[in-house]
Formats: structure tokens, C-alpha cells, sequence
């Protein structure tokens, strides 16, 4: 028995809610993979040295940690969607401050703002869907809002790459996401989201704590989401260090990654609601697997862009099926479940790419590159730890 093994079959339903708080996502998604060569490149023009740079991640983890210590306090206050719509904006702010200035400190705090918002929108988009579609329906739901995050979110250092080549700047690319904004507030903001505070499907019930199986469902999501922004932030430089790319050849080549990511998590909305969970996550992870290593062995751009977009295929499934999996095996403390795997994807984000780049410092980014099969292997045993306990029964775990 599996977390989805008990789940009703229910078929996904699209009406103009699904479709907003998919949109929403798209605008996160092109703030969050336009970071990754955003960053890079921020770093060429500073000189600063691959740790200094990683300190970005560290910032972004920051942000998605507070949203994780406070954030379901705050949507219990002002509700789902304003939380979602205060969210796009604050990490449009961020995305500003990391254009206008190269001081550190300055881009530093821009970068926190990204996540420290953003997280607001990744955690009631989980939550909103979990509570608008039912069952199987809700994992694909959520599956399909990250696929719209990705499949915006790739166009993203493509603008960069482009933008870079061409001569108009980095930035450029970057600002686009404020229009993309703008346009969905003044199109779509009469479309009310549905709030915890309008049904008890998902009202966090007070005194009930997070079962054993979700901490494992936990430590699993957060394994990924290492390997996620670890290849998603390091990508361009290995693709420049190995390959041998330009600047801005580099940048876009991130698109492939992300291309990968747009397909399988639309692919992962359909599986969800056929296959087991737990069956999906394991797949996952082993075309990560595949992905990474197809990426580390490449010599050449066509090789390493096809590595690119097979590991995106697998790191696809990761978040999506990974915090539904923690969501349903927490019923009553959806808010509360979901402030805590903000609190992991935080630390993910900022361990993950933070010791990657002081490993690359250390030897060389190829060599650091290493870590994503053992963060891999780590999420593995993590699922199965999950199953295992949803199995013996759902004893309080803190």
C-alpha cells in the first residue's frame, strides 16, 4: 500500500480557476529559471568568486525558509489569494532589485525576495489545487501548474541568451516577467480563488501534528529540489567549463533543462492519476539519473543539451508528485504541511547549489557535479522510507 493506492480515480476538471492559478505559477516560473543564468552572469560582471555567487541560492533558501516559518499564519490571515497575487508582486520586486544594481548586498536581498514571495505562490497553488480537484485530480492539477511554470519558466533564458548575444543586455530578459505580470492582474483578477477560509476541506485542525510519513515524503521533496536548482544554477557554467559555450550560448542552453521540465510535468499530470506515486517518484528519479549522466559525460553541445532536457524529463515529477505525496499523508494540516515543505525546498535551495559552487571552487564544477547522483540516491531511499511508514500507520512525528 501506497499513498496514492487509496486515492479515488476523479478526472481533472479545468475551469478559469485552474487555469489562473496556472498562470500565476507561469509568472514564478519565469522569475525563478531566468535566476540560474541571472546569476551567472551577474557574476562575470562582478568577479566574484563561484562561492560568493552560491550565496545567492543561500539567499533565495533564506526567503523560502521564512515563508516556511510564517507563511501559513500569514494565508490564514489574508487568505489564499491574496497571498498569491502579494506573492507574484513581491518577487517581481526582487527580480528588479537584481537588475538595477551589482552591489551584493543589493542583489543579495533581491534574490530573497524572489523566494521569500514566490513561496507564498508555490505553497497555496499546492493547497488551492489540493482543495479545488479531488483525489488523483489534485496531483494533476499540481502537476500541471508546475508544468505552466516550466513551460513559461523555459522561455526565460532563452530571452536572456538572447537578449545577452544581441547586445540589449541580460536584464532585458530578465524585466519581461514585470509585462507578463501586469497583463494577468488587469485580465484575470476578478476570478476568485477558492479560500480555506470558504471550506473545511483543508482547514488545519488545531493540535493534529505532521505523521512519520510525511517527514519522509519531506526529506525526499527536499533531495530533489537540491538536484533541481543545483542542475538549474550550475548548468551554464558546466556547459561553458566542459563544452566549451559562450556567455550567452550557455544561458540558453538552460532552456533544455527546463524544456524537459515543461514536458514531463504535463506528462506526470496524466500519470498521476494512473500510476502509484510512489512507482512515479522512483521512476523519476532514476531518468534524472540517466540525465545527469548523459550531461557530466558530454563533450559536446548536442550531447549535453540531450542530457539536459532527459534529466528535466526525470527532475519534472520531483517537486509536483513529491508535495502531493507529502500533503496526502498529512489530512487536516494541509497549510501547515505545506509551510513545512516550504521550510525544505528552502534548505534545499540553499545547501544544494551553495556547496556545489564551493566544491567547484575546491576542484572543478565537473567534479562538483558529482553530487547529483548522491542526492538522487538520497531521495530514493527517502520514498521508500515514506511507503514504509504510511504502511505501519499514521502516528504523530512532530
Amino acid at each position: 500500500m501506497t499513498v496514492a493506492a487509496t486515492e479515488p480515480r476523479h478526472r481533472l476538471i479545468r475551469d478559469r480557476v485552474t487555469w489562473l492559478v496556472y498562470l500565476q505559477i507561469g509568472i514564478y516560473g519565469w522569475v525563478l529559471y531566468s535566476m540560474g543564468p541571472a546569476i551567472q552572469l551577474l557574476r562575470e560582471e562582478t568577479g566574484v568568486s563561484k562561492t560568493v555567487s552560491g550565496l545567492h541560492g543561500t539567499a533565495m533558501a533564506a526567503g523560502a525558509l521564512v515563508t516556511g516559518t510564517m507563511g501559513a499564519r500569514v494565508v490564514q490571515r489574508i487568505g489564499r489569494q491574496a497571498s498569491i497575487w502579494m506573492g507574484i508582486a513581491g518577487a517581481c520586486f526582487g527580480v528588479v532589485l537584481i537588475t538595477v544594481s551589482t552591489a551584493l548586498p543589493v542583489t543579495l536581498f533581491g534574490a530573497f525576495c524572489t523566494t521569500w514571495f514566490g513561496s507564498y505562490i508555490v505553497n497555496s497553488v499546492s493547497t488551492v489545487m489540493a482543495d479545488h480537484h479531488a483525489g488523483p485530480g489534485a496531483s494533476a492539477a499540481v502537476s500541471e501548474a508546475h508544468g505552466m511554470a516550466a513551460a513559461i519558466g523555459l522561455v526565460a533564458p532563452l530571452a536572456i541568451g538572447i537578449s545577452q548575444s544581441t547586445g540589449i543586455g541580460w536584464r532585458a530578459g530578465v524585466l519581461i516577467v514585470l509585462v507578463l505580470a501586469a497583463v494577468l492582474w488587469l485580465t484575470m483578477r476578478d476570478v476568485k480563488i477558492p479560500d480555506h477560509r470558504d471550506t473545511l476541506v483543508h482547514h488545519d485542525q488545531p493540535g493534529r501534528r505532521l505523521p512519520p510519513a510525511y517527514w519522509w515524503a519531506w526529506a525526499a521533496l527536499v533531495a530533489c529540489v537540491a538536484v533541481e536548482f543545483c542542475v538549474s544554477i550550475w548548468a551554464s557554467v558546466l556547459l561553458r567549463e566542459r563544452v566549451g559555450l559562450s556567455k550567452g550560448a550557455a544561458a540558453t542552453g538552460v532552456t533544455a533543462l527546463v524544456a524537459g521540465m515543461a514536458v514531463g510535468r504535463f506528462i506526470a499530470g496524466r500519470l498521476a492519476q494512473r500510476v502509484d506515486s510512489a512507482r512515479l517518484m522512483y521512476m523519476a528519479i532514476a531518468l534524472a539519473g540517466v540525465g545527469w549522466a548523459i550531461l557530466w559525460t558530454a563533450t559536446n553541445p548536442v550531447l549535453a543539451f540531450g542530457g539536459l532536457v532527459v534529466c528535466g524529463l526525470g527532475i519534472a515529477f520531483h517537486f509536483p508528485i513529491g508535495v502531493m505525496r507529502a500533503l496526502a499523508v498529512a489530512p487536516g494540516v494541509a497549510d501547515h504541511a505545506a509551510a513545512r515543505a516550504s521550510v525544505g525546498t528552502g534548505l534545499a535551495i540553499g545547501i544544494g547549489p551553495f556547496v556545489l559552487g564551493a566544491l567547484a571552487d575546491r576542484f572543478s564544477t565537473h567534479t562538483a557535479f558529482l553530487a547529483v547522483p548522491v542526492l538522487l540516491a538520497l531521495a530514493a531511499v527517502a520514498v521508500a522510507g515514506s511507503v514504509r511508514a504510511a504502511v505501519t500507520g499514521p502516528r504523530s512525528g512532530g
